[in-house]
């Protein structure tokens, strides 16, 4: 939808700007007298008379003008939100949560995130209760941890996940160092429980 109205905002603005530079063409052939002038009508003049040439052909036809302006001013704005949108794809979040990720991604960039991909150590063992947590399609379990560090340096408590408290051992326990921590480079590193993604959202919608 984004697209789509960028793209018409645009060819607005395209066909404002084309008929009204057709229409002051016209109005300096009709000064010079003579059609045969191939010249383009702000051939040597001035900004001042070239804007106020601008103003005289906005008024006077003044529903193109109005629309083409309008068009010209609101296309950026279109292609702002389009290009935002496609970002937030890329980096597997939705709008809403944009202002939650914030921090982490500041995070990211300072260098102080981590992450360990392993599905075996961090999937809880519970039974879920159909009743409260329904089966559904899309991941309810995540596979990775995410970690912030205060210093940067890489996590020195690796060890199995706790499903009752829902911790890690904490620095002073002794436990082996089995599973490699990574440093996450971007956002698209994270994995997004929230995010299907365009086939799954279709798939979700569709009733077969």
């Amino acid at each position: 939808m984004l697209l789509s109205i960028s793209l018409m905002l645009s060819y607005g603005a395209y066909l404002a700007f084309t008929i009204l530079t057709g229409f002051l063409q016209k109005s300096t052939l009709g000064r010079f007298g003579d059609d045969t002038v191939k010249s383009h009508w702000s051939l040597g003049i001035g900004w001042t008379v070239y804007f106020s040439a601008w103003s005289w052909a906005l008024a006077e036809d003044i529903r193109i003008g109005a629309v083409g302006l309008l068009a010209m001013l609101t296309a950026p704005l279109g292609w702002g939100l389009f290009l935002y949108h496609i970002y937030l794809i890329w980096a597997g979040m939705t709008t809403n949560e944009s202002s939650k990720w914030a921090e982490w991604k500041d995070d990211i960039a300072d260098g102080l995130v981590y992450k360990m991909d392993d599905e075996d150590i961090l999937t809880r063992q519970r039974r879920l209760n159909d009743n409260i947590e329904p089966i559904v399609d899309w991941p309810a379990k995540s596979k990775q941890l995410v970690i912030r560090s205060s210093n940067g340096q890489l996590p020195t408590f690796i060890g199995k996940y706790d499903s009752q408290s829902d911790t890690l051992p904490s620095n002073g326990s002794s436990v082996q160092r089995s599973h490699q921590w990574k440093r996450v480079q971007g956002l698209h590193e994270i994995e997004n429980l929230y995010d299907l993604g365009f086939g799954g959202n279709l798939r979700g919608i569709l009733p077969f």
